[in-house]
């Protein structure tokens, strides 16, 4: 037994030996359709959030249309990345900082109901809406309206009403232009 033990003992000192180096891919399966799911990916950033493609969708897309013989897993990766990308080189908003005496202004819509001929019914009427955020307070006005002038007359009335102005004011941009 004692002869045999030197042949089994393991030496740690010694370094191991050099594995087999990686065999290098010639070209990565999802190379030729890169530009196809980057495509989709952009198309998706317009269309409501419910409406986007998921990494499998893409990737049936891909299997039905292409012929794409990968793996899921490699789509969804490779989605991942490019969505991460994509979220990363949106348009970023600054957060805004209401000082006391500050007042946001936007127009609105309602509903009421007013008589029309014999029968009553339901008028869409616009508002325009003044708020204080340390206050909680808030003006609306009913205008006739949502343009340059019935934003102007609304004002004017609201800063009547306060018998002063705003410090300073922001107009939420709601698409509609004030000319």
């Amino acid at each position: 037994m004692a002869e045999i033990r030197p042949l089994y003992i393991t030496v740690y000192n010694t370094p191991m030996e050099s594995k087999k180096p990686k065999q290098q891919r010639r070209k990565r399966v999802l190379e030729d359709y890169t530009e196809y799911i980057d495509a989709m990916l952009e198309a998706d950033l317009l269309a409501p959030a419910k409406r986007r493609r998921t990494a499998t969708a893409i990737f049936c897309t891909l299997q039905r249309t292409l012929a794409f013989t990968g793996s899921i897993r490699t789509v969804s990766s490779y989605v991942r990345i490019k969505k991460a990308e994509l979220k990363a080189n949106r348009e970023q908003f600054v957060r805004l900082d209401h000082p006391p005496g500050s007042a946001q202004v936007d127009f609105g819509q309602f509903q009421t109901m007013e008589p029309i001929g014999d029968e009553p019914a339901q008028v869409k009427r616009h508002e325009l809406t003044m708020s204080f955020p340390h206050s909680n307070a808030s003006l609306n006005y009913a205008l006739p309206a949502e343009n340059g002038e019935c934003f102007m007359e609304g004002l004017k009335t609201m800063f009547e009403d306060r018998r002063r102005s705003a410090s300073n004011m922001a107009r939420q941009p709601n698409g509609r232009s004030c000319h």
